[in-house]
């Protein structure tokens, strides 16, 4: 989402904003060994304010510690010879630590709300060049659903969207750190498994653009089962379940994450049954219940 860019007391000032996501559909790695993801963009979102300041010659972060952004600012800047001064004011209701793409979503608010302040017009594939040796993204910086090679920080395909959905999630806890997730993570991939996550990422892909919910969740809920060896949910046969108790379309998993979720469609003729159903039975679990909505 781009916002005009408005003059304050002479400075220039630009907004940018981007969502987060509830962890992945699906995430492996291919024959040619990549590791890959595929997006289910939420509602929650990161919203950057960028105010250029040519009396600064250094970029003051609010919250200090969003250090991965304010570096992705500065190569912004001194890429395209513009003023590398000013303040970078980020506000964000995702929960960090979690696997929602905090931070992700945090770059691509920051790219976004620069790119906006100058009127750059910032391609993705830019933007894709600029993360790839700060942190492995999520592909958020792409509206609807995306499969994405996440180390590369490449595209591998723009898939499409879905209706609204609600995903009612437990977290099982504690943070993890995606960047040493990822550094420090041994992936045993077989060359059959490898084999069976192609051939799940193009039946996930076709069930998208077709609208199979039911087969959405079907993979969903294998790939949560297949990540259990990389990080391990202690919840994970709970929830699942729970989810074939209420007939739910299956289980959604934040893969580097915390988050497990029972994936509903808000247009089914018993959603509010069934959101009840989920909600009082992972009460038994876990006392916090979120309920997040797909884009």
């Amino acid at each position: 989402m781009q916002i005009k860019t408005e003059k304050i007391v002479g400075n220039l000032v630009g907004v940018g904003k981007s969502s987060g996501t509830f962890g992945e559909l699906l995430q492996g790695m291919t024959t040619n060994n990549k590791d890959f993801l595929v997006t289910l963009p939420i509602t929650l979102n990161s919203e950057t304010t960028f105010t250029s300041i040519r009396d600064y010659s250094d970029i003051i972060t609010f919250p200090s510690s969003k250090i991965k952004a304010k570096t992705l600012a500065s190569r912004i800047l001194k890429k395209h010879n513009l003023p590398t001064g000013g303040v970078l004011d980020i506000k964000s209701n995702i929960p960090i630590g979690k696997g929602l793409a905090s931070s992700s979503a945090d770059l691509v608010a920051t790219a976004r709300a620069i790119s906006n302040t100058f009127t750059l017009n910032l391609s993705n594939t830019e933007l894709q060049s600029l993360l790839k040796d700060i942190e492995p993204s999520d592909g958020v910086m792409y509206d609807g659903i995306v499969s994405f090679y996440q180390k590369e920080c490449q595209l591998l395909d723009q898939i499409g969207s879905i209706t609204r959905l609600a995903i009612v999630a437990i977290d099982e806890g504690s943070q993890i750190d995606t960047v040493r997730y990822n550094k420090y993570k041994t992936s045993f991939y077989s060359r059959a498994e490898k084999l069976e996550y192609e051939c799940l990422l193009e039946s996930l892909s076709n069930g998208i653009r077709k609208r199979d919910l039911n087969l959405i969740g079907k993979i969903a809920t294998k790939s949560a089962i297949l990540n259990q060896k990389y990080n391990y949910k202690a919840y994970l046969e709970e929830v699942i379940f729970i989810c074939n108790q209420v007939e739910g379309l299956g289980v959604v998993n934040t893969h580097s994450g915390t988050y497990l979720g029972v994936l509903l469609s808000q247009e089914c003729e018993y959603y509010n049954e069934k959101l009840e159903g989920v909600y009082n039975h992972l009460r038994k679990i876990k006392e916090d219940i979120n309920v997040f909505y797909t884009m």
